[in-house]
């Protein structure tokens, strides 16, 4: 699994780079904010992390239509 951080990702030869591996992608976020989230799930990442994992959750549970 290769970890990349939300700033990293401004380098867009970076996530193709690792699917080419054939690798596991987890992307580190800051806050949970709605916004990066969708941002980050643009990218198809196999996982998440954020420094407010309760923000995380509930930003994912209204991406996903729920409450």
């Amino acid at each position: 699994m290769i970890r990349l951080w939300t700033k990293w990702l401004n380098d867009k030869t970076l996530v193709p780079r690792v699917r080419k591996h054939g690798v596991m992608l987890h992307l580190n976020g800051t806050f949970g904010a709605e916004d990066e989230t969708r941002m980050l799930l643009m990218h198809a990442p196999d996982s998440i992390a954020s420094d407010d994992p309760a923000k995380l959750v509930a930003s994912l549970k209204k991406i996903a239509g729920g409450k």
